[in-house]
């Protein structure tokens, strides 16, 4: 960096702006690594939404706790990590988004350990929700895959034909064993999921995009008919209202 400023005739850059620099790369790093593995377009889920906000506010954490205090940019890491936990403070605890990074074999249960100071949802906790979702998942389908045959032959018959020993596992028991594989299987890829059925069927069903960009698309379009030149002075509240209303007119 020297010989370029000397080469254009530029005074050099002085020790306390290069220490200024290495701090800012420092403390917007993990910001702007975790920009780049939301923003990705192939192998993104809803799942990595939480455990990336986790790992960016534990790092964040880190820095602030570091021996050695940054000279120049410590108001800059406390203003970050306090407005990153203002910002998403309503969905730290949310259940959904919580379910769905466990559903994904890359984070499964072991996230929520490192976590503790930012979530009081614990690891005994979240295997409870995901063995209740799972085990109606298969209840379900079950009942789906009933209700496709004659419902009162098959109850004469299961009457008449009573012939199921007493040790036979049910549905309920298998969800429960193959939960107990998912969650002890060392494999992070995706495809380790046709192993897992139960799993597989709740993971596509909870972490599946659509399939088209249209409605986002419809969206924006809103948004633009409702910000117009003259308009341009909206607050961010009114503005979600008014684009909420018309997009929605059709409902209300």
């Amino acid at each position: 960096m020297h010989a370029i400023m000397d080469h254009c005739s530029l005074s050099r850059i002085t020790a306390a702006e290069i220490e200024v620099v290495q701090e800012y790369t420092e403390i917007m790093g993990p910001l702007a690594q975790s920009l780049d593995i939301l923003q990705r377009e192939n192998g993104m889920f809803m799942g990595y939404l939480l455990p990336i906000l986790y790992s960016l506010d534990c790092k964040s954490e880190g820095l602030e706790n570091k021996p050695e205090r940054y000279t120049y940019c410590f108001q800059l890491l406390r203003g970050v990590h306090e407005a990153l936990r203002k910002r998403f403070a309503a969905i730290w605890e949310d259940k959904r988004l919580l379910l769905v990074a466990c559903l994904h074999p890359c984070f499964r249960l072991e996230w929520l350990e490192s976590c503790q100071a930012t979530t009081h949802t614990s690891k005994y906790t979240m295997e409870a929700l995901l063995k209740a979702e799972i085990k109606m998942g298969a209840l379900n389908e079950d009942s789906d895959q009933s209700s496709d045959k004659d419902q009162e032959g098959d109850d004469l018959e299961n009457d008449f034909f009573n012939f199921q020993p007493q040790g036979k596992t049910s549905a309920v028991d298998t969800v429960d064993e193959e939960l107990l594989r998912y969650l002890r299987s060392p494999s992070c890829d995706l495809s380790s999921l046709y192993g897992f059925p139960h799993v597989l069927r709740c993971f596509l069903q909870h972490n599946t995009g659509m399939p088209s960009s249209a409605a986002v698309e419809r969206l924006f379009s809103t948004g633009g008919n409702v910000m117009t030149v003259k308009r341009h002075s909206l607050s961010d509240v009114l503005f979600e209202h008014l684009v909420l209303l018309k997009h929605n007119r059709n409902v209300l």
